[in-house]
């Protein structure tokens, strides 16, 4: 069963395609209204991906999807807009967007461009980025991925001033995986918090 999370502001319009995608295919359509809702429901249930209207009050799709990539960089977005200028398609791809369907559209053609997405190979830069997962508390990274850095520096840290070890540490990070300063930051934010290393072992 795929797990789309549909944000739609048009609410008929939103009914229609979900009652459409659960009859013709295994799909499970969770709807959101508004973009802020979208992200409580992206952060509670994590869905296979996301189908998002650019236009909604609140909190719109371009925007969502920003905030939506600083933590996930794998889970498929797919953007629905009567918008057709190229300078709104660039901003979508740029902002982390996958695809664009123009409105109106074939009930089809949605679903070709869902499962292409689903079924598309994950890049090399998805691959090595480690997950970081937002929630009510913080975040929870996906360390696994991390522990090479970590053994890095382990020696170092327990000789060394914790705050330039960290420093490098975030510069490491930014190097390998192209991260931010902040988004470093985030993913290493518990590292002081652990005086060795073996629990990041995989």
């Amino acid at each position: 069963m795929i797990h789309i999370l549909l944000a739609e502001d048009e609410i008929a319009l939103a009914k229609i395609i979900k009652d459409s995608l659960e009859s013709r295919h295994e799909f499970r359509i969770t709807l959101a209204s508004h973009g802020n809702e979208a992200l409580k429901l992206y952060q509670k249930q994590k869905p296979d991906i996301l189908v998002l209207d650019v236009m909604m009050p609140q909190m719109d799709g371009f925007t969502l999807t920003k905030m939506i990539r600083q933590i996930d960089t794998r889970t498929p977005i797919l953007f629905l807009t009567a918008r057709s200028s190229v300078d709104d398609l660039v901003t979508g791809f740029h902002l982390g967007g996958n695809d664009y369907l123009k409105k109106p559209f074939d009930m089809e053609e949605l679903i070709v461009r869902i499962l292409a997405l689903l079924n598309r190979p994950i890049t090399m830069e998805e691959e090595k980025q480690p997950e970081i997962k937002q929630t009510e508390t913080g975040y929870v990274v996906d360390w696994t991925k991390l522990y090479p850095i970590l053994v890095t520096y382990q020696q170092e840290m327990d000789c060394a001033p914790y705050e330039a070890q960290f420093a490098a540490m975030i510069r490491e990070v930014q190097k390998t995986y192209g991260y931010s300063a902040e988004d470093a930051m985030l993913a290493l934010k518990d590292i002081f918090a652990k005086t060795y290393f073996k629990e990041f072992q995989p």
